[in-house]
């Protein structure tokens, strides 16, 4: 495993395969993740065929530095004994294996422990595996056998909030990515865009959006803006964002 922990992810461990979805979007450390792994409609679990094995268990390894050379926080790895990694139980309802994830309670206890308050996170990866892996089964086949390649959480970065303090914060309404909206719940909401001047540059009012749902604010010149939401409550928020 440490080999894992001293080189790049690959193009190809950074993908997120169909097989595999990651809930909410965008997030951030702060969210609660969840986690699904089921059967692709047309190549069945190629990713990682479980054989009915359940449950399947969730290694996790953290960035804070913006470099994938050293993961500063991750899981212990044991070939044969994973009983300290995250559980994934199957969900016969869904055919699909299923496990959520607090990062702000959970102890890396191969390296780092648990993430203090006002740390940054840059980035994140996990891996599915099986009870034993490759190197510890009788029949040790290949490596996919065992795990799946290394997944990317895709993190917005972000400073860990403590749950002790998030009690103290207004309400999260929005976010803004790549110059597009993210509504955190579904409703009607009214939007203003500005530039730093102050100057009004276009705005919507009494807009129904649905939660995640990509809504693009119509900026095509590169610079510094703000986008003022208000939802139906009076609560508001400020994004600052570039361009």
């Amino acid at each position: 495993m440490k080999k894992l922990l001293s080189v790049l992810l690959s193009v190809y461990g950074l993908m997120l395969f169909s097989q595999i979805e990651v809930t909410p979007y965008p997030r951030t450390i702060n969210d609660v993740v969840t986690i699904t792994y089921g059967p692709d409609p047309v190549t069945g679990w190629s990713e990682l065929d479980p054989q009915s094995e359940n449950p399947l268990y969730l290694y996790l390894g953290i960035d804070t530095n913006n470099s994938t050379t050293v993961w500063e926080y991750h899981d212990q790895w044991n070939n044969c004994d994973p009983s300290n990694l995250i559980k994934m139980y199957y969900n016969a309802s869904t055919n699909k294996y299923e496990a959520s994830i607090n990062f702000k309670t959970h102890n890396f206890d191969g390296a780092g422990g648990i993430l203090p308050d006002g740390t940054e996170v840059s980035n994140g990866y996990f891996i599915i595996r099986k009870g034993q892996t490759y190197e510890c089964a009788p029949d040790p086949g290949s490596a996919s056998t065992w795990q799946t390649a290394d997944q990317n959480f895709a993190f917005t970065p972000a400073k860990v909030i403590l749950a002790s303090k998030e009690v103290n914060l207004a309400p999260k309404i929005a976010e803004i990515i790549d110059g597009n909206l993210y509504l955190k719940k579904s409703g009607v909401y009214d939007i203003k865009v500005y530039d730093v001047s102050g100057k009004l540059l276009n705005s919507k009012s009494k807009k129904k959006l649905s939660a995640n749902e990509k809504m693009s604010l119509n900026i095509s010149q590169k610079g510094t803006y703000f986008c003022v939401v208000e939802d139906a409550n009076g609560n508001k928020q400020s994004v600052k964002f570039i361009k």
